[in-house]
């Protein structure tokens, strides 16, 4: 009984914890690498870092069991001068763990340099740097040797910089200044940095973000995030009015009375049916809500009411029905015209030029010339009773026509 107590409270040889292995520098293999040393060039070549941790791994998790080796050093300067692939974020996990002050301004170099000259307290006491077996070895694991701790003048800690004569695959306007020490690229952003990134995308592409709405005052259809509410009782809505306009024009889509009058967009009201806020744009804003307010520019008050709610039903069904030609009649759009200019030289010496050869015009789209819709009669073909038994003859030349020539 008392064997079998004894082995039952005893933990058994996988849940032991191991012994961090000893960093030994040397460029040729070592017998026992792995077990209670790790050579620096078996480092280099065989394993990336993990994390920094203060707590032993337990004996199958460990190298060469496991994946894991934990890595004790005299100082840090042995492991950062014999361990070229870690990373900016793998230099900071080491600093932070240290109690390095770094800051996020600092380059990764700099902060190389801060991992060497650091002489480790108290605090540092049981730290390890933790690194994990790599599925395919490295390629280029031969030493470096490093330039002293923030030497920026060494010839080994900059590269030579070729400016490139075609740059198809860059973006016009940016330009490459410096060395690339200096300005690194890509950099390495940390697991927040590129979380607050995506969060900062999808709330500019989310759909509230891209969703379109109308503002009270003017009723131009803007982006909602320009858009702002304000109360009711902070928008002067006298300057809203407009007396001029006929009773029966007025709009009935919202309370006129409960707005004071105020000639507005219901579709940009918070309930057009009681005092609620209004829905403002930035310009509309500025001008409502200031030291003195002003009536702004594209107010609907502004003479830019055009009472369509209170059109007839035939006829606001019919320009619900109109397209965007026909609207463009109505509304007397100008566009390109076909100008001909008739001219005629006289015929001087012994140079002659024939009269059709002397004709310029220049032509583009036709579309309505008149922007006085009462003369647009005049430029719409005729109707076929017109042209029924008629004859048209055009006289064009330098001399009078003669009268009665009908």
């Amino acid at each position: 009984m008392a064997s079998a107590s004894s082995s039952f409270g005893a933990p058994s040889l996988a849940n032991m914890l191991a012994r961090p292995v000893s960093l030994v520098i040397s460029d040729q293999e070592l017998p026992d690498d792995g077990s209670s040393v790790i050579s620096s060039c078996v480092l280099r070549k065989f394993f990336g870092f993990y994390e920094v941790s203060r707590v032993r791994c337990a004996v199958r998790d460990q190298f060469p069991v496991g994946r894991v080796l934990p890595v004790t050093a005299p100082t840090l300067r042995h492991v950062v001068e014999n361990f070229p692939h870690m990373t900016r974020e793998n230099y900071m996990a080491v600093a932070n763990a240290h109690s390095i002050a770094v800051r996020t301004s600092y380059r990764k170099e700099y902060i190389r340099d801060m991992l060497r000259v650091h002489v480790c307290t108290a605090e540092c006491v049981n730290i390890l740097i933790v690194f994990s077996l790599l599925n395919n070895p490295h390629r280029y694991f031969a030493h470096q040797t490093m330039p002293d701790p923030f030497f920026k003048k060494s010839p080994g800690l900059h590269y030579k910089f070729t400016p490139h004569t075609r740059q198809p695959h860059r973006m016009p306007g940016v330009v490459s200044e410096g060395r690339d020490d200096e300005h690194p690229f890509p950099v390495l952003l940390s697991f927040d940095d590129k979380k607050k990134i995506i969060i900062e995308w999808q709330q500019h592409m989310s759909a509230d973000s891209l969703r379109h709405s109308a503002c009270a005052c003017c009723a131009h259809n803007v982006p909602v995030h320009n858009l702002a509410l304000v109360k009711f009782d902070d928008v002067p809505l006298n300057l809203l009015r407009n007396d001029c306009l006929p009773e029966h024009t007025l709009p009935n889509s919202y309370a006129l009375e409960v707005y004071q009058r105020a000639i507005l967009y219901h579709k940009g009201l918070q309930d057009p049916w009681r005092e609620a806020g209004l829905y403002l744009c930035r310009p509309c804003r500025a001008s409502l809500i200031a030291k003195q307010p002003r009536q702004p520019v594209n107010a609907l008050a502004n003479f830019q009411y055009y009472g369509h709610e209170r059109l007839p039903v035939d006829i606001r069904s019919t320009f619900s029905q109109a397209s965007v030609y026909d609207l463009m009649l109505v509304s007397r759009a100008r566009a390109s015209q076909i100008i001909h200019h008739y001219a005629y030289k006289t015929t001087g010496g012994q140079y002659w030029t024939a009269e059709d050869a002397s004709q310029r015009y220049n032509k583009g789209n036709i579309a309505i010339r008149a922007q006085d819709s009462t003369e647009l009669r005049t430029l719409l073909p005729p109707s076929p009773d017109e042209l029924l038994d008629t004859m048209c003859v055009i006289f064009a030349g330098h001399k009078q026509v003669l009268a009665g020539a009908h």
